[in-house]
């Protein structure tokens, strides 16, 4: 075989070689597509929602405990746990002075208001029985709090059954959600305006001993709160 000819087949097995090359390239592109688009549909998305999962529940966590530093605070300034205000900014007489002793005031406590939202909180229309809300109740008692005076608990309302058993994984390292043992409990117990009915091992056995945790009331409608003992008295 002559020179020009050896030139002219060694140019074209090159040529070849290189389409082959671009099929293997296209052909291996498409597989990383399709596993990667397979990804984003499946376990990428359990992923994201884990994430979510983590993020909602550290957010009440976090507020919760600063909601407890600010009730130290005060109380480290001279203000006696069952003098706190637990008045909200939406109240009429919520800038009527003397403000020092109200926790949410920017002259007393300075807590700053959180309003529901979904997630993590679980919101509905039209609206139960029981609001979706942080809400702060002065007129309970805990039985495993140190007396019997009135205790301060921050309660989140109406919160989300996943966020709710990721909160206690955190709190007690168990998903397991102690069940309030009657219907409106929750309102007489952790509500704003609560009726004053205690919190004891008879109204939750699975709340005792835990200044936070939480729990759930399943009449007349599947609802779920979490509390936190934010000023034990």
């Amino acid at each position: 075989m002559d020179m020009k000819h050896l030139h002219h087949h060694s140019a074209r097995n090159e040529a070849g070689n290189v389409i082959v090359l671009i099929l293997i390239a296209v052909a291996l592109f498409g597989a990383l597509t399709f596993t990667l688009s397979r990804s984003m549909q499946g376990g990428n998305s359990d992923e994201l929602n884990a994430a979510q999962l983590q993020q909602y529940t550290s957010e009440i966590l976090t507020y919760a405990a600063v909601a407890e530093n600010v009730v130290n605070q005060m109380a480290f300034d001279g203000t006696a746990i069952d003098e706190i205000d637990p008045i909200l900014p939406s109240d009429g007489a919520f800038n009527t002075a003397p403000n020092i002793k109200k926790l949410f005031h920017v002259s007393g406590g300075g807590l700053n208001y959180k309003p529901a939202k979904e997630p993590p909180f679980a919101l509905v229309s039209p609206a139960p029985t029981t609001q979706s809300a942080w809400v702060v109740s002065n007129v309970t008692n805990v039985e495993w709090t140190p007396s019997t005076a009135n205790d301060i608990i921050l309660t989140a309302f109406g919160i989300e059954e996943g966020i709710c058993a990721e909160i206690n994984k955190k709190l007690t390292g168990s998903t397991v959600i102690p069940t309030l043992n009657s219907p409106g409990l929750e309102n007489d117990v952790f509500a704003e305006n609560a009726g004053g009915s205690d919190l004891t091992t008879v109204a939750c056995a699975g709340c005792e001993g835990y200044s936070s945790i939480c729990v759930s009331r399943v009449d007349p409608i599947n609802r779920w709160f979490f509390y936190s003992i934010i000023a034990a008295n």
